[in-house]
């Protein structure tokens, strides 16, 4: 695995705003973003190690193999917010993987979402069943090992009379 940055460079940021628009590939993006084959390829590879992002394999009309890259849909949903917050709030995402790279990425990015909402009065707020709140649903289910850690920390009624 590749050594995770802490930081959302310009590149990263420019790439997640162009993938908002579709999923894309390497050479495609290169092209639209007028950057260097490589430097795409080198951003890409640490979102997706992050967990921003997933990738397939696909053959193009030409029966080539390309590697087509796509937002998370969580990603994706909290990508609508205020671009402050979230870069923030990615940006805390890669500190912690960097501390604990082996974690689950979407219980890391949970954390550091709950933790920036409590801590910078925000909220990401998420209609029930949409990506955002099915992963935070899923990260913190109090019947799963990984829950069972987070849910005494950012549970509702927790975070509830934080705010009171």
């Amino acid at each position: 695995m590749t050594a995770i940055r802490t930081q959302l460079s310009d590149v990263d940021k420019m790439l997640l705003t162009q993938l908002l628009q579709g999923d894309n590939y390497v050479w495609s993006l290169s092209t639209l973003t007028r950057l260097p084959r490589e430097t795409v390829e080198s951003s890409l590879l640490k979102l997706e190690n992050a967990g921003f992002l997933s990738s397939c394999h696909e053959r193009n009309e030409n029966n080539v193999m390309r590697k087509v890259y796509s937002i998370r849909p969580h990603i994706k949903e909290l990508l609508k917010f205020d671009p402050v917050h979230v870069w923030a709030v990615l940006e805390k995402t890669l500190r912690n993987l960097k501390e604990s790279p082996e974690s689950n990425r979407d219980a890391i990015f949970t954390a550091a979402k709950r933790a920036y909402e409590l801590s910078n009065n925000v909220s990401f707020a998420s209609p029930k069943g949409a990506p955002l709140d099915n992963v935070e649903r899923l990260v913190l289910d109090p019947s799963t090992q990984i829950g069972k850690i987070l849910w005494p920390i950012f549970s509702p009624d927790r975070t509830e009379n934080q705010e009171n």
